[in-house]
């Protein structure tokens, strides 16, 4: 045990494991566990620290100078099953998707550990999995030019601190906001930030999509607020997505052979489905009417068709007609 511990490469391993795991070091114990000098402990503590390894020092109620990693570097050992090793590679396929954010190069490496792990456990069960797991998300967004940025976003998110940022609107003007930032919301290809902007005299929460921030900093040394209520399932509607729109009760009828994939959709508390004449299904919620509702329903082509309301009839024909018109000019 001496000889070994004495070699300080076995001595910087075992120290930075043990960090890692999320245990505190105090020199003098660890001196005495190794069987070495206090000197020895804290050139190794001092070696570290030119590491990518985050130490830190704080003292104990009794007096102690201790060591140990930021939160963020800290290891869980977590023991998984065959069965959650498989839901884990191909859940972290299906988000593997924001390009340049940083969560995807994070993402790929954390695939990489699970698929490691992964065939091994294969290994010793004989399982074959070459080609049976697979994850693709067609026409996700880039956001390489937004790294920085959406760097300031989650360290002000996690760290509670305010965030000065220039935002584009929709109608193209920029405009600086300090935000109270609440909620990281990824929602289909894009990534959104929900938060109070104090420019806004409302002091309603907003939506704030990470590729319409062109400078964005987060605000070391003023804390955010987030209201206690604070519940961002409430916030963004089951049916409708981000953009504004009225809350109406709608009827959709779909033709019988998209009856089986309709009966297999999510669809919120108040929704009800109900046979139709000839075989059709009808579908009767509560959504808000906007541009996103209505391209989900154009997107069924003449397989459905809306019953009610009225004027959710003519905006669909009107969206139809735009559509054809673009093709009678050519």
């Amino acid at each position: 045990m001496v000889g070994l511990t004495n070699k300080k490469a076995v001595r910087l391993l075992r120290l930075q494991e043990r960090l890692i795991m999320g245990k505190e070091v105090y020199p003098p114990d660890l001196a005495r566990e190794l069987h070495v000098s206090l000197r020895s402990v804290q050139r190794d503590l001092a070696d570290l620290q030119k590491t990518d390894l985050a130490l830190r020092t704080h003292e104990t109620p009794d007096g102690r100078q201790v060591w140990s990693v930021m939160p963020s570097q800290r290891q869980f050992d977590v023991k998984m099953t065959t069965m959650d090793l498989v839901v884990a590679r191909l859940a972290l396929g299906m988000f593997h998707k924001y390009q340049g954010t940083g969560l995807e190069d994070f993402l790929a490496e954390l695939a990489e550990k699970v698929s490691s792990k992964l065939e091994s456990a294969a290994g010793s069960k004989k399982l074959n999995l070459t080609g049976r797991l697979m994850a693709r998300q067609p026409f996700s967004r880039d956001f390489t030019t937004s790294s920085d940025i959406f760097d300031e976003v989650l360290t002000a998110l996690l760290n509670g601190k305010k965030l000065e940022m220039d935002y584009a609107g929709l109608r193209g003007e920029t405009r600086r906001h300090i935000v109270h930032p609440y909620t990281l919301l990824a929602y289909k290809s894009g990534l959104y930030l929900i938060g109070r902007s104090e420019s806004v005299r409302d002091g309603l929460p907003r939506v704030f999509a990470i590729e319409r921030i062109s400078a964005c900093v987060h605000l070391r040394k003023e804390p955010s607020e987030v209201p206690p209520d604070w519940d961002p399932e409430a916030f963004v509607p089951f049916w409708g997505g981000l953009l504004p729109g009225k809350e109406q009760k709608v009827r959709l009828r779909f033709v019988p052979t998209l009856a089986p994939y309709v009966q297999k959709l999510r669809l919120p508390e108040n929704s009800r489905l109900t046979r139709g004449p000839a075989g059709s299904l009808d579908l009767t919620l509560h959504a808000v009417i906007n541009e996103e509702f209505i391209t989900w329903v154009l997107g069924f082509g003449p397989a459905v068709q809306v019953i009610t309301p009225r004027r959710l009839q003519e905006q669909m024909c009107d969206q139809l007609r735009a559509t054809l018109a673009q093709y009678e000019t050519a």
